[in-house]
């Protein structure tokens, strides 16, 4: 997408536009896994390393749901695992609707045992730590909090042009080119008070 705007300004609305990209549209992510209970690590037998695994790809899926969501909203889904848990497993059993830029074969999580686990969604914007997320969720010893990114765009950049016009052309890619659109009307409605 282009944009034609006056060359002394043209920096501003360029980091503008591509900041309003990343930071502002709300969208599902997981911020932690509660799990049905403790690992059992060391046996008599054996010692058994990593008895779970998790993938960190989470950041490459959003989420949505029917309805109108408000910002901050908390939702839970249960998981049986046993064995591998792959993202066609994941869509198969959400109440999500999951965009995604991955394999339907990708491995999210693995576990040598069946386990149960509790993925907690928050519906945020932004960039979230992990001390924010922890604030969101029960104090327990059997759930994982982590940092979240709460926008389903993964890479934005500019170019800019000089015009003979005077002018300056930002040429913006991004993997949802859609979303650069909606960025700019929502900076329109804000700068004209629509």
């Amino acid at each position: 997408m282009y944009l034609v705007v006056p060359k002394p300004i043209a920096l501003s609305v360029a980091n503008l536009v591509r900041g309003t990209i990343l930071s502002q549209f709300p969208s599902w992510r997981p911020i932690a896994y509660e799990f049905s209970s403790k690992a059992s690590i060391l046996s008599v037998e054996s010692i058994m390393e990593d008895p779970i695994s998790i993938n960190g790809a989470f950041s490459a899926l959003s989420y949505s749901l029917e309805g109108t969501e408000s910002l901050g909203s908390v939702r839970k889904e249960t998981y049986e695992i046993n064995g591998k848990f792959g993202l066609s497993e994941l869509k198969s059993s959400t109440k999500f609707t999951i965009t995604h830029n991955m394999s339907n074969n990708f491995n999210l999580l693995t576990s040598i045992k069946p386990v149960t686990i509790n993925v907690i969604y928050l519906f945020s914007t932004g960039k979230r730590d992990e001390d924010q997320n922890r604030k969101l969720v029960p104090v327990s010893n059997n759930i994982v909090v982590f940092a979240s990114r709460h926008t389903s765009v993964e890479e934005i950049s500019y170019q800019l042009e000089e015009r003979p016009d005077g002018t300056m052309a930002i040429q913006f890619k991004c993997n949802n080119p859609l979303i650069v659109e909606q960025a700019c009307s929502r900076l329109g409605e804000i700068f004209t008070g629509r």
